[in-house]
């Protein structure tokens, strides 16, 4: 009931203090907005300054695709030359293995094919 209904054709409003309400609605709008880019504005400055969050071409210096298997910076995966020994020291004891062909942490595996090949993917809640 307090709220004023200014596009009400009966309402006792003239014009112009409709275009009044509306001017002020806008510039308020219009101050939200650019206040909001000018804080991402700051953001994006901060993060390319600290440079935690490159972008892929950034990162890698390239315009096209490279393999994190070829990577020559530091990735998110854990990939190692090929068939390199790794060791991992810890406080009590130190880890080591050997990477497979393709620098992962695990056996080679055989590509020759033996049958039909499904692959499925999906969470831990996938049904086949």
């Amino acid at each position: 009931m307090g709220r004023i209904n200014l596009l009400h054709s009966s309402s006792k409003y003239s014009l112009s203090a409709k275009l009044y309400y509306f001017r002020a609605v806008r510039k308020n709008f219009i101050l939200f907005v650019g206040a909001l880019c000018f804080f991402l504005l700051l953001a994006e400055m901060g993060f390319r300054y600290n440079g935690k969050y490159f972008s892929y071409t950034e990162r890698t210096n390239t315009s096209h695709y490279v393999s994190p298997y070829n990577a020559q910076y530091e990735t998110w995966y854990h990939v190692f030359p090929a068939h390199s020994v790794i060791n991992k020291p810890g406080k009590e004891f130190t880890v080591s293995w050997t990477a497979n062909n393709e620098g992962l942490n695990d056996h080679d595996f055989l590509v020759a094919k033996k049958g039909i090949r499904i692959i499925v993917l999906g969470d831990s809640f996938i049904e086949v």
